[in-house]
């Protein structure tokens, strides 16, 4: 299946129209079927906002052209019988001219506001969407990563998923001072003359690395021990 058949499928699972699937992929940018369910879910609980905003919209074109019509009918209609002195609003066969811009009525204009509006808010509410997502789909490619270097998982969010630096080189300083943590930890034991390699350093879970880099369980002094 495609992407786009994809979206539609998940839209028909969620009770929601399938017409809105290009506007989910081009909203959420898909490039990938493992994209579109969470793109899906981020969709869903503002669609009906927009398609209320999309109803509003469509009805204030129609009110807007409708009385922009009837504006030029009896304006038509006015400059007609002034041309020919006729009064009492007499029938003539008129066909309304194109409107000006400049000669739209307040009425009108808004209702032109107040879509432009309403278009704005729609737009930021979109966008809040899609940055949500997105951030998630960056945590996620941070978590994977973090578990792939060895790291303690809640160190995902020392990572600022929103910097210029790359999160390779974000995490490869994660991992140089985890690295310097337990060294830390063997030096210590080394110092006091208690150390063993199998039960002070094999043993130690990630939770007691983090403890050790919180300051709640032992530390050593930095440095690299050599060990013959």
């Amino acid at each position: 299946m495609t992407i786009l058949e994809l979206i539609k499928k998940a839209l028909k699972e969620k009770g929601v129209n399938e017409k809105h699937a290009e506007r989910v992929k081009s909203i959420y940018k898909i490039e990938k079927d493992d994209e579109v369910a969470k793109a899906v879910d981020a969709f869903v609980p503002i669609v009906g906002t927009i398609e209320a905003a999309d109803a509003e919209r469509k009805k204030a074109v129609e009110d807007a052209v409708k009385a922009a019509k009837a504006e030029a009918e009896q304006k038509a209609i006015a400059d007609y019988e002034a041309k020919y002195k006729l009064k009492d609003g007499k029938a003539v066969d008129v066909t309304p001219p194109d409107t000006d811009p400049k000669g739209v009525s307040p009425e009108i204009l808004d209702i032109i506001k107040n879509q432009t509006a309403q278009i704005e808010e729609l737009k930021g509410m979109i966008e809040g969407s899609r940055k949500s997502l997105d951030a998630e789909k960056k945590m996620s490619e941070v978590k994977g990563l973090i578990k792939s270097s060895n790291l303690p998982e809640s160190w995902a969010n020392r990572v600022d998923i929103d910097s210029e630096t790359s999160f390779e080189e974000q995490i490869k300083s994660l991992s140089d001072e985890y690295a310097e943590i337990q060294q830390a930890a063997i030096n210590a034991k080394i110092e006091s003359g208690n150390f063993s390699y199998a039960k002070e350093f094999e043993g130690r879970s990630e939770d007691d690395w983090v403890k050790i880099m919180n300051g709640d369980g032992e530390a050593g002094v930095a440095g690299k021990a050599e060990l013959e």
